[in-house]
């Protein structure tokens, strides 16, 4: 009985994968500017943050020793 409801399962997982269809993204709204904008800039900000940390934990690292 495990088995049939774990094929049910599976099948209706499949069904409704399939079944989903891509939305047009609306360009000119303004939200997705902003996401946009954000997504540009997440990356670099990150990899700036991350040499900030590195450069405080060596200089915190050559003041104690």
């Amino acid at each position: 009985m495990k088995t049939h409801k774990k094929v049910f399962l599976l099948s209706l997982l499949l069904i409704f994968v399939l079944n989903l269809s891509a939305q047009e993204a609306d360009t000119t709204s303004l939200g997705y500017q902003v996401g946009y904008h954000i997504g540009n800039w997440l990356p670099f900000s990150i990899i700036v943050l991350l040499t900030l940390l590195v450069l405080l934990k060596s200089s915190r690292q050559k003041r104690d020793s």
